[in-house]
């Protein structure tokens, strides 16, 4: 009796999701749906609820160039794409030489990467994780979407490590995060879990400290969002 009344709970509310999607789909964009859904389905790989503004993505390819010689070739990897919100703006200011490597672990993202993007020759889009990623090439300047603050912090070093090894020399990698974020979520977190946010926050406010060449506060997103751009040495 009690299994018959859990499964009748299950199918209520698997009919009331159900519901909730079409609608939803009908109201919203379709990277804004689909981004909400795997944000509740993957909330430790998404740090956002929605994709990203044109004005956030305009900072964040700040040091993307569009001004060298036609004839040179300039590598750029995208970390963490999701639907696109920075590759559109990375794309138009390629070169006919240029490369742009997208790296998505979310299949479901990289099925609309695809989508929109597979079609140019000069654009790559791979499934799975960057820290796996070793082309044989250099990067002249690495996007990165990636949420580092809800990361461990050794996961973070990582990433920072890997990015180290697959720059050129003076390269500059952009990463954001929003404004005022992370003081929230600490008051919302146990303790134990409010460490571990420290000591990844800690870490990420180390490489800065070290790196950081140019802060960009971006008000016309939502949330309002902080661009980092941090350049590793250049020999």
């Amino acid at each position: 009796m009690e299994r018959n009344e859990t499964n009748k709970r299950k199918d209520l509310m698997r009919r009331i999701f159900h519901q909730g999607t079409s609608r939803i789909k009908k109201i919203l964009p379709i990277d804004t749906t689909l981004f909400l859904f795997q944000f509740f389905r993957h909330p430790n790989d998404i740090g956002s609820l929605t994709p990203s503004s044109a004005a956030l993505a305009n900072a964040m390819t700040r040091y993307i160039e569009n001004d060298h010689p036609q004839t040179q070739e300039k590598y750029y990897l995208e970390a963490g794409a999701g639907t696109g919100a920075f590759t559109k703006a990375i794309i138009e200011k390629l070169g006919p030489n240029d490369h742009l490597d997208l790296i998505e672990i979310n299949p479901k993202f990289c099925e609309r990467l695809s989508k929109k993007y597979e079609h140019l020759k000069n654009v790559s889009i791979h499934v799975g994780s960057v820290l796996q990623w070793a082309p044989p090439y250099k990067y002249d300047a690495i996007v990165s979407s990636l949420p580092f603050n809800v990361f461990e912090a050794q996961f973070v070093l990582d990433i920072y490590e890997h990015y180290r090894k697959v720059i050129k020399p003076g390269g500059i990698v952009s990463y954001f995060e929003y404004m005022a974020l992370p003081g929230i979520k600490k008051m919302f977190l146990k303790s134990s879990a409010r460490e571990k946010l420290q000591k990844t926050l800690d870490a990420t406010n180390r490489f800065e400290e070290e790196h950081e060449i140019r802060i960009d506060k971006v008000y016309a997103n939502f949330p309002p969002a902080c661009v980092h751009h941090c350049q590793f040495p250049k020999h």
